[in-house]
């Protein structure tokens, strides 16, 4: 139910902004604006709703009935060991933020990739804006992107219900974090996922090709790092709690 509450609330907030964002850029009609807000905030919630649902039901299907049974069952303080080594649960309020920001990512890449772009004024006036993708070829990554993400979720899902690394939970992460990098080179190897008028406007002012490249390795510099990172304290916290109470 909490995140039932979170994804429902943050996909509909992101709905809300897309659409102010596109009704300020786009000089969309008033009217038109509510119509389209309204629909898409009870598509989103609704979507929402059925993502949460079907991630529940695939951990409800594939968790172990051990796992069910000790997270159902009651229990007090007196089932506690007399004395524990102290152990690094996750952090509540950093999952609950990942989950925020997946699901913002997983609104803006679907329903307002167009609106990603440079923007600026001619004359102090007139609003242009080059948009920074190809839809037509984004969109052919769109399936793989939302797998991704949809994975995400279902893994901050498990971060509330097994709440502490363990190796299993480390190497979920592991091969999340492999198959995102994978994605991404992908994604990145391509540079048609690029509106062709940008990469022409940056050709005109430096070296194009080269300038792309640089920019591109970077960025899987970054993720490669971040990436790594994020695996190796999975797998350190996970070492960490599994020693013995004393």
């Amino acid at each position: 139910m909490l995140i039932v509450k979170i994804v429902m609330t943050v996909a509909v907030i992101g709905t809300l902004i897309g659409n102010t964002v596109d009704f300020i850029v786009n000089d969309v009609e008033l009217l038109r604006y509510f119509a389209i807000s309204f629909a898409t905030a009870i598509s989103a919630a609704i979507g929402a709703f059925g993502w949460v649902t079907l991630v529940f039901a695939i951990m409800e299907r594939t968790a172990k009935e051990k796992i069910l049974r000790e997270i159902q069952e009651d229990w007090s303080l007196a089932d506690l060991p007399e004395k524990e080594v102290p152990q690094k649960p996750f952090s509540r309020i950093g999952v609950i933020i990942g989950i925020i920001f997946t699901v913002l990512f997983l609104v803006l890449v679907n329903q307002y990739s167009q609106l990603l772009g440079f923007y600026y004024t001619l004359d102090g006036s007139i609003q242009e804006m080059i948009p920074v993708l190809n839809q037509e070829v984004f969109r052919s990554y769109l399936p793989y992107i939302n797998a991704m993400l949809v994975l995400q979720l279902l893994f901050s899902a498990s971060k509330l219900v097994f709440r502490k690394w363990t190796y299993p939970v480390a190497t979920a992460n592991l091969i999340l974090n492999v198959l995102s990098f994978i994605l991404l080179w992908f994604i990145l190897q391509d540079t048609a996922t690029l509106n062709p008028e940008l990469v022409t406007k940056i050709a005109e002012a430096t070296d194009g090709q080269r300038v792309l490249n640089t920019a591109f390795n970077s960025i899987k510099a970054v993720f490669l790092f971040i990436f790594l990172l994020d695996s190796f304290e999975g797998f350190h916290d996970a070492y960490k709690n599994r020693k013995k109470p004393v």
